[in-house]
């Protein structure tokens, strides 16, 4: 994961499928911050109907695995943020060209 992190990562999945994740039960820790947008090396994100094959396969080759969540629905589920995709996708698609708007 990089460039924003699993935050990023999740939203961007989230946006170009027009799904929402209930990830919220990630544990986060002290740091939200380095929790939800750290960019850490050698992780990926896989989204699958087949959640125990991959879990299996991934810990079959030594590689840690962790469930997050599930897709669906209409909401952005992270941890301790709680937003409407539809919030999430305008702030996406706007939310640059807002920021550098003249005042």
């Amino acid at each position: 994961l990089a460039d924003g992190g699993l935050a990023v990562a999740l939203a961007e999945m989230c946006i170009a499928s027009e799904a929402g994740i209930d990830a919220a039960s990630v544990a986060v820790g002290d740091r939200v911050d380095g929790a939800l947008f750290g960019e850490a090396p050698s992780r990926f994100l896989v989204a699958t109907r087949n959640v125990e094959t991959v879990v299996e396969f991934a810990r079959g080759h030594g590689i840690p695995a962790t469930v997050l969540g599930t897709v669906g629905g209409d909401r952005f589920r992270l941890g301790p943020v709680d937003l409407a995709l539809a919030d999430v996708t305008r702030e996406w698609t706007e939310g640059l060209d807002r920021a550098l708007a003249p005042v």
